[in-house]
């Protein structure tokens, strides 16, 4: 692991490698990469189609 990583970080990663494993290690994030950042991303509402019907989807409540 990157020695520059700081605790809070060194323990989100450590979290993320193990709910990713499947694809993590196999050449998709390279920690080493002074590149690579997380970016986490929260939805607020959606939308989804299935089978002709429409749902508005809130993520806040």
């Amino acid at each position: 692991m990157n020695e520059k990583l700081n605790e809070t970080t060194a323990e989100i990663m450590s979290k993320l490698r193990t709910v990713f494993a499947e694809w993590f290690g196999n050449g998709h994030v390279d920690e080493e990469d002074p590149n690579t950042c997380l970016l986490r991303i929260r939805l607020t509402t959606g939308i989804l189609y299935h089978h002709g019907t429409r749902y508005d989807i809130d993520f806040t409540v």
